[in-house]
Parts: C-alpha cells; sequence; structure tokens
C-alpha cells in the first residue's frame, strides 16, 4: 500500500495529473460521472458543468453535481402553479387545523370536495401530527394530506436534536433504503397504527379511476413522501394515478431511498420559498456514508410568492443554481411558514378565508437572482419507468406495544355487530367505506348494508347498532335520471362519501366528547 502511494505520488508530480482526476476524468457523462466512488483511493467524483467534465472532488467546482439526481433531466410532467396556488394550499392548510377547521377550508375549494376521515396523534416526545383524507368529486381525486407541528415541549426538542438533526436512520420497507427514523417512526404510527393507509385503500377501491394527491408542508411533506412510496411499491395504484406536492419537505433518506422516488413516482415537485432553512435537514456530514438527499423536481420562488412571483423549475434535485446556492447564513426559518402568501400555521384558523389579517414575517428580496442555465445539449431525457424493486413483507422495528391506548383512537366510520353462540362470541368490525364481499354471482338487489354505507345521520341515533349479519351482496347504484350540477359528479360506480357530521358522537374517539377534540 504504502509503495502504491509512493507511485501515485511520483506520477502526480511528473504528470501534474492527480491519480483522482486520471480515474474521474474516464466518466463522459454527468448521470455516470455524479457520486462515483473509488473506495481503494478514496476518490469521490463530481461532474463540473462549467468544463463540462468529470473531475475529482479535490478540485474546486462550485457548481459541481455530486449525485447523480443532480444531473439536470427534463422531467415527464409539467408543473402546475395554478394547482399548487389554488388546491394544494388550502388543501395542506387545512391539515393544521382542528376539525371543524378542517371542514371550512376544504369547503372553499372549487368543486365538491369532502373530508372523510382526520388523523390526529400525539407522540410520546409532543409532536402532534395532522392529516386526513378527502375526496374531491370534480376532480376525480382522492386526497392524503399531511401536516405537522412542533409543540413547545423541552423534551421535544431534545428528541427532535437526537432524532433528527443526527440523522439516526431505519430501513424503509419493502426496500434497501434508509430513511430518518425520527420521520419514519411518526409516519408509521399514523400511517399503520391509527389506519390511514387502510382508510386511504379502502376508498381507493370504490374509486379506483381517481388519481390521488399525496400532499405535506414542512415534516410533512416528509411523510407524504414516504406514503408515496409505500402505495406505489405495494403496487396499490398505478404510477400515472398519483400526484406528490410538498411545500418546504425536509430531506427523508438516503441514495436508495431517493432512487425509489424518481423511479416510481413521475409526477413530483417540492416547492421550496426563499430562504426556507427546513429543506436543508436533516444536515449533511463529510464522511457520511447514507447522507439524506432530496429528489427531483424543486420549484424555487426566491422573491416572494404573491401572484405573477417569478419561479424557477429547477432540473436537478439539489440543483447548486436554485436553493442550494443559499449559505447557511443566508437561510431562515420564517419563510418555511409562509406560502404563497398564506400562512400554514394560522390559515386554518380563519377558515381558509382571506379578509381575516394574520401574522406573516417581512420577505426578504434578493438583490440579483440569475435563472438556472442548462446546456441543453447535455441534459438528458427521462423516459417513464417501473421500479423492479420486489416488495417485502412489512417488518416494523416498532412494537405496537410501544403505543399506548391513547394513541390509537376508535377508527371513525365503523359498525360493529356480533355474533353469540352458546360457546363463543365473536365481534366483527366493517368499516363503512369498505365493498362487502364479491360473490360469484352478481345481483341487482339494493343491499340493506348500503344505507350504512353512504349515510351517517346528522343526529345520533338512539336506536342500537343493528346485529343481523351484514349482506355479502355487492352494492348496486341505481341509474339515475337527475342530470342537476350538484349530482354531475356522481356516476354510476362512483363513491359516495359519508357526510362528516360534527354532532355524531360515533365520529369520536372513546372517552372524548366533541370539544375536548375541537
Amino acid at each position: 500500500m504504502l509503495v502504491h502511494l509512493l507511485v501515485c505520488s511520483i506520477f502526480t508530480c511528473v504528470s501534474g495529473i492527480s491519480y483522482q482526476d486520471q480515474y474521474c476524468s474516464q466518466f463522459l457523462t454527468c448521470d455516470s460521472c455524479a457520486g462515483r466512488h473509488h473506495d481503494s483511493e478514496f476518490t469521490e467524483c463530481v461532474w463540473c458543468p462549467t468544463w463540462n467534465s468529470c473531475v475529482s472532488v479535490d478540485v474546486k467546482c462550485r457548481t459541481g453535481y455530486r449525485e447523480h439526481v443532480d444531473c439536470p433531466l427534463l422531467s415527464l410532467t409539467q408543473y402546475n402553479e395554478t394547482f399548487a396556488r389554488v388546491i394544494g394550499t388550502p388543501l395542506i392548510a387545512a391539515a393544521q387545523g382542528t376539525l371543524v377547521e378542517m371542514q371550512k377550508c376544504i369547503s372553499t375549494l372549487p368543486g365538491n370536495v369532502q373530508l372523510l376521515k382526520r388523523f390526529a396523534i400525539r407522540t410520546d416526545m409532543g409532536e402532534r401530527t395532522d392529516g386526513y383524507v378527502a375526496i374531491d368529486y370534480t376532480s376525480h381525486a382522492i386526497i392524503a394530506s399531511f401536516s405537522s407541528v412542533a409543540t413547545g415541549n423541552k423534551l421535544f426538542y431534545t428528541h427532535f436534536n437526537a432524532e433528527f438533526f443526527t440523522n439516526r436512520q431505519a430501513q424503509f420497507e419493502g426496500s434497501d433504503g434508509l430513511v430518518n427514523r425520527f420521520l419514519y417512526e411518526s409516519w408509521y404510527k399514523l400511517w399503520y397504527i391509527l389506519g390511514m393507509e387502510r382508510t386511504l385503500q379502502a376508498v381507493v377501491e370504490n374509486n379506483n379511476d381517481y388519481e390521488i394527491w399525496f400532499i405535506g408542508h414542512s415534516l410533512g411533506g416528509a411523510k407524504a413522501e414516504m406514503s408515496v412510496v409505500s402505495v406505489l411499491l405495494k403496487k396499490l395504484v398505478p404510477q400515472n394515478k398519483v400526484r406528490l406536492l410538498t411545500f418546504g419537505a425536509t430531506r427523508v433518506g438516503d441514495m436508495s431511498f431517493v432512487n425509489l422516488i424518481e423511479a416510481l413516482v413521475p409526477y413530483r415537485f417540492r416547492i421550496i420559498h426563499g430562504r426556507d432553512m427546513v429543506p436543508r435537514y436533516p444536515r449533511k456530514f463529510d464522511g457520511e456514508w447514507t447522507p439524506p438527499h432530496h429528489h427531483r423536481y424543486e420549484v424555487w420562488y426566491p422573491n416572494g410568492m404573491g401572484i405573477g412571483a417569478k419561479y424557477f423549475v429547477c432540473l436537478g434535485a439539489e440543483d447548486p443554481q436554485c436553493s442550494s446556492r443559499l449559505s447557511p447564513w443566508e437561510i431562515r426559518a420564517a419563510d418555511n411558514d409562509i406560502y404563497f402568501e398564506r400562512s400554514m400555521q394560522y390559515w386554518a384558523q380563519s377558515y381558509c378565508n382571506d379578509s381575516v389579517v394574520y401574522p406573516k414575517p417581512r420577505p426578504m428580496q434578493f438583490a440579483n437572482i440569475r435563472e438556472p442555465v442548462y446546456d441543453m445539449s447535455t441534459v438528458g431525457t427521462t423516459s417513464a419507468t417501473t421500479a423492479t424493486i420486489p416488495v417485502t413483507s412489512v417488518h416494523p422495528f416498532i412494537s405496537k406495544s410501544y403505543f399506548t391506548s391513547e394513541d390509537v383512537p376508535t377508527v371513525p366510520y365503523e359498525v360493529t355487530t356480533k355474533k353469540s353462540s352458546a360457546t363463543e362470541s365473536v365481534r366483527t368490525t366493517t368499516p363503512l367505506w369498505v365493498k362487502p364481499t364479491t360473490t360469484a354471482t352478481t345481483t341487482t338487489t339494493t343491499s340493506s348494508l348500503r344505507t350504512v354505507h353512504t349515510t351517517i345521520p346528522t343526529t345520533r341515533s338512539t336506536t342500537p347498532p343493528s346485529t343481523a349479519k351484514p349482506s355479502t351482496e355487492v352494492p348496486h347504484e341505481k341509474p339515475s335520471n337527475d342530470t342537476s350540477p350538484e349530482n354531475s359528479h356522481k356516476s354510476k360506480t362512483s363513491y359516495t362519501a359519508p357526510s362528516l357530521a360534527t354532532n355524531d358522537t360515533r365520529l369520536l374517539p372513546e372517552g372524548h366528547d366533541l370539544e375536548g377534540l375541537l
């Protein structure tokens, strides 16, 4: 080894070219160069667009691409600012609110959008995570929205620093990708223990022609990313039916996890406001084997997000020409709260009504922001791909005993029936949106269970639940001659959402009153 290093040193002195540069120079494209390592020589290669060549990381190249996902690549889909501003902003802000605030915010959206179920949990470290599932009959879309709000609990910040900022990692289900352990635990609890995946899957089965929008803000954006990967790995929905839109999302996982998102999700955009510091975390450390990284595509608004504001759609994941150009002294936390001139923390409290004034920080303008420039002759083009990563069974590292009974409320929209015999009593629970088991012969008779599946009374019923055995007939939608605009969104096969009546105590977890949840 010593002789080898001596020979390399002599070669460098004579030729003026280091062994590292000689190794990297053999890669002629950005995709083959960026992230290339030579372990025996401790060499890392970066692609320098200024010189249009592959060089070692020791060479100073300020705009070098260090990972292959940083290389410019044209997107299969196009960023739609109207969708993000008009639809995405209220849907994300609603996740911060109470049950009533969610309903009010969602009601401001154009079309017929209904809230199906709200999930609210508090982890043992004090973090409050909100998420909900809704359905948009007008746009034919199912919405899964995530948000995360940190409390002022000192214990929370102690755990947050240990788990999040030091980037302790856990293996993501069904893959070799590693994700931040703090984010994974919080997501796992919401997605599996509280049953958000189960709810979403049931709604998808009844509306298999609908799109699914995964949206989230800040830490909730990270949960949206993990959710969409989980759904697509299990092939619950086609790839072309999924949208991923996040506001100020954190880094989630290592390059293996990023490759999953790149392969599975064609429509994916990360919106960043100005100097938002949250997308810079978890931080990267020199010498880290599996550092966290973002996925493509970043949409950066450098100078405010008002109507007509200039934005850049960056073709690289952590493009040095976009928000990554900012130094650690230029970023700030205040920009993470304001997106499209709305406070993600306070807007829901005003029912997403712009007539109510809420506090917001004064924007910090950049003096001279240059638009990213790409050499289109070197920019790659992508094609629709399908990940071939095998899906393994879920082996969670978290024991269910880790969660207390208070963390797992009774799932709303459920009907409980009992079958009694001389020797045993069996309790079965059927979610209201799940279709009964399909029999071999399809019947056209309207099932008595259909009423239960589609209707929640506006007042609490005093009649005890039916003890009849649930029918196995397939619910059949009778043809309707009503072509009014109010019913135009309902097709013969569409799913009718139950009304979310706030005075129906069956929607509440056991042992809680309505005011306690609001």
